[in-house]
């Protein structure tokens, strides 16, 4: 029988050491569970947080694209308010132009001599009989 004891002896050991091994691997069971939920409450916080930033992400295209489509309404109203100075300015220009030709044709005429009116004759002066000295 002492065969038999020292065999149940270490069947009790090694019965031991597996129930050691047990309670170790349950031990680590629990922290991998723990770390799974942990895994799984953030993967949940991320695909809500995704789900949010695709909502922004959408909002934001739709008003990319509205104020694209403002930039080119406003893009049109500048071409067009261009076009119109465009033309002003030639008018402004235009009319500029006939202003100085004015100018110029007023300083000619002030230029020109005067002729008097009735036209005198040469050597005869209008009220002064012949002969009469001042």
């Amino acid at each position: 029988m002492d065969e038999y004891d020292r065999r149940i002896s270490e069947l009790e050991d090694r019965v031991e050491e597996l129930e050691k091994l047990i309670g170790s691997l349950a031990v680590r069971l629990k922290k991998a569970e723990g770390g799974l939920e942990t895994v799984s409450g953030q993967s949940d916080a991320a695909s809500h947080e995704a789900a949010g930033l695709a909502e922004q992400v959408t909002a934001l295209t739709r008003r990319m694209s509205a104020a694209e489509s403002s930039l080119s309404e406003l893009s049109e109203d500048l071409d067009d308010t261009i076009e119109d100075f465009n033309v002003l300015s030639e008018e402004v220009r235009r009319r500029w132009r006939r202003v100085l030709a004015r100018q110029e044709q007023m300083r000619w005429d002030n230029l020109a001599p005067h002729r008097p009116y009735p036209p005198e004759t040469e050597g005869e002066e209008p009220g002064m009989p012949e002969g009469e000295w001042e």
